[in-house]
């Protein structure tokens, strides 16, 4: 009895088993959910891809607050189907894992600036056919005629980028935490630069902008790596925190012609030692310079420093902007002229010293000539008195002889 109950148990265990076996495998989990009229949205856990797809415009969200926010984390590829003609601002910002997103051919002339927040994106691609956007081999998203630089690839590892020189506007946070850069070439004929453009480029090394940028966005450059930077001549205004915490920042010369330095533009640089001024200034906010240790070198009199309008919109207080040094009257052919003295005096002392070495090798070859002649003389008058010795020595055995 019991021999037969536990092969009837074997026989069912085995049936279950072949049974499990020929169940298809199951399909990958997706999730979904509407994400605008006529759109719908679509993660697929198995490949980590989030589509968007169906016909109309991508709702408008706010940082963090789309349908998809579960799965920030694990989204690693995106892509917007044909169909979609807009894309929103915030729709992907927050997803930090993402490494490439790709945009159809029927999406519009307004990709929202600064759509990606993150560090990892490596490539943008737009489908041909699209008659608003484009991008090139760098993976960087442009208008379709590369006049306005919409997105670079965060996640790039490139240390070096060249600005097309069709470019006319680089949009808000278009080079936004692109960690790996170090050097950005901007072209001539550049107008503008948007609102936290190069915020958190940690590495990037220096900026140069050309005399025709007329307008920079506030917080251009805030937590950016840079040490040295060259304005444009184009300016009138310093915006709000344009240069906020740039830790490695050491000098700058505001060009004349600008006329308002905001609120926090250098708070925080906590390495700054100079930044030049010039007479053109009428209005400082008393946060500019706050938490540096700064010296100012105005262009302008003292008479012309009291003149300017001294705000102080965030209530900090003007004490720390009044216990500024300054130093007034300040001519830029003066630091020119100091740095140039300082040159010549290292190239004086350099020549001096190399002036010193060769006379004191021409000193010891001196020493050697004379060391040599004495020698020379001192062999010459032991040999003679050798000789008169021997002469001497053979005079006197032939008068013995004789």
């Amino acid at each position: 009895m019991k021999s037969k109950i536990l092969r009837t148990v074997i026989a069912a265990v085995l049936m279950l088993t072949l049974a499990v076996m020929c169940m298809p495998a199951a399909a990958a989990i997706d999730y979904s959910g509407d994400c605008g009229e006529g759109l719908t949205w679509r993660y697929t856990e198995e490949t980590g891809e989030l589509k968007i797809e169906g016909t109309g415009s991508l709702e408008d969200y706010e940082y963090r607050e789309v349908p998809w926010i579960d799965f920030v984390d694990d989204i690693k590829k995106v892509t917007v189907c044909e169909g979609v003609d807009y894309v929103s601002k915030e729709a992907f910002s927050c997803l930090e894992s993402m490494e490439e997103i790709s945009f159809p051919s029927t999406v519009g002339n307004y990709i929202g600036e600064g759509f990606i927040h993150n560090n990892n994106c490596k490539k943008i691609t737009v489908a041909e056919g699209n008659k608003n956007n484009s991008t090139d081999a760098n993976g960087v998203l442009y208008d379709k005629d590369k006049t306005n630089l919409v997105a670079y690839p965060s996640g790039s590892d490139a240390a070096a980028f060249t600005v097309p020189s069709s470019v006319k506007d680089i949009c808000d946070k278009a080079f936004f935490c692109a960690d790996a850069l170090r050097t950005v070439t901007l072209p001539d004929g550049l107008l503008t630069i948007g609102v936290m453009a190069f915020s958190n480029t940690e590495l990037l090394e220096k900026i140069e902008i050309p005399d025709t940028v007329i307008e920079i966005g506030y917080s251009a450059f805030e937590d950016s790596g840079i040490s040295s930077v060259k304005m444009s001549k184009s300016l009138n205004r310093i915006e709000e925190n344009m240069f906020f915490n740039c830790l490695n920042l050491e000098s700058v010369i505001i060009p004349d012609g600008v006329k308002v330095i905001d609120r926090g533009v250098f708070w925080e640089c906590e390495n700054l030692k100079t930044v030049t001024i010039p007479e053109s200034v009428t209005q400082i906010d008393a946060s500019a310079f706050r938490g540096c240790n700064v010296t100012i070198n105005y262009k302008g009199s003292q008479a012309d420093w009291s003149k300017i309008s001294i705000t102080d919109e965030n209530d900090f207080g003007t004490e720390s902007f009044k216990a500024l040094k300054v130093n007034y009257d300040f001519k830029a052919e003066a630091e020119n002229t100091t740095t140039q003295k300082t040159e010549q005096n290292e190239m004086t002392s350099a020549q001096k010293t190399e002036n010193d070495e060769t006379q004191s090798e021409k000193g010891t070859g001196n020493k050697i000539i004379v060391i040599i002649a004495i020698v020379g003389v001192s062999v010459v008058v032991v040999a003679a008195i050798i000789a008169i010795v021997v002469i001497s020595k053979s005079k006197n055995k032939k008068r013995e002889y004789k």
